[in-house]
């Protein structure tokens, strides 16, 4: 059977792997969300999936968690999890049991009034093809949904990905599954409910008292990041040593070229770093051709 932090995991995403520019100043990109939208019509009338896409940005669009519970097929997904999890038999077994009853695994959390926009389908080396979407939270934040494709319309996808957290929704629900991961649940989530109550100095603390192989896990350094770029004043960062640290340790957890882009866009352009930051947003934004990637661009540049 699932382990009960499973029904947590997912809410975890929502909160550090969701990369903040608030305040971005915009110049090439339209500032009204009627203009941002328009940028995205030809996708929606042209992709082999524009009409699904359309369909699933409409729920997205009314903050119902379940938006995409539909349309993801559960028992297909928690196959994606154990074909990449070292899980006993008798666990694995549990998971297939359960798969229809764990609501989490359909679950999709993000801020109230984010927006979202179809960027398309495309292939991702080695694992078919996403449906890409694109998000932007009302406090300017942003980030990258792929979709999962399974080629049947009855249930379209069999996982998701939040570009930025560096792991699939199925391996997230297991990451405690692992034995080496399940000893620093509770951890866990001392530091999610620390996002929450914005105890950020206490999440770099318990982050920092965990083994380090557990450290460098792109869930745990996660909290780690998102902890430091948190507290760390504007201006301050070249003189704090957590920030640099958190800055030189991207590129060694995230294996995955958009999720190390994407820490990499905040902590270079932090840093003053521009040229890195700008080629971050090239490798992040350039494989879905994004229409609002010059807002980033302009965010970078005005540091």
């Amino acid at each position: 059977m699932p382990s009960s932090s499973a029904s947590l995991l997912r809410v975890v995403i929502t909160i550090v792997a969701t990369v903040g520019c608030a305040g971005l100043p915009v110049s090439s990109v339209p500032q009204t969300e009627e203009g941002r939208a328009a940028l995205f019509v030809d996708r929606l009338a042209t992709d082999e999936n524009g009409a699904l896409c359309a369909t699933i940005i409409e729920r997205l669009h009314t903050d119902d968690v379940e938006a995409l519970t539909p349309f993801i097929d559960r028992a297909a997904l928690v196959e994606r999890g154990l074909a990449r999890a070292s899980l006993p038999e008798s666990v694995a077994a549990g998971w297939r049991t359960h798969a229809g009853t764990i609501d989490e695994l359909s679950r999709y959390h993000r801020p109230k009034g984010s927006r979202f926009y179809c960027l398309g389908t495309f292939a991702r080396d080695g694992d078919g093809k996403v449906l890409a979407l694109r998000e932007r939270s009302p406090q300017g934040q942003w980030g990258y949904l792929l979709l999962h494709l399974t080629g049947r319309s009855e249930r379209p996808f069999d996982d998701y990905l939040v570009v930025e957290s560096g792991l699939w929704h199925s391996g997230l629900q297991m990451f405690f599954e692992d034995p080496a991961y399940a000893p620093h649940a509770d951890a866990h989530r001392d530091m999610l409910m620390g996002s929450y109550e914005d105890k950020h100095r206490e999440i770099i603390a318990t982050w920092r008292a965990l083994p380090e192989a557990v450290q460098k896990t792109p869930l745990m350094y996660a909290h780690f990041l998102n902890a430091v770029m948190t507290v760390t004043p504007a201006g301050g960062e070249r003189d704090d040593a957590d920030f640099v640290a958190a800055r030189r340790g991207i590129d060694a957890v995230y294996s995955d070229p958009q999720a190390r882009a994407a820490w990499t866009l905040i902590f270079a352009a932090r840093l003053g770093e521009t040229e890195a930051a700008l080629a971050a947003v090239d490798t992040l934004a350039g494989a879905f051709t994004d229409p609002l990637a010059d807002e980033l661009r302009d965010w970078v540049r005005s540091r």
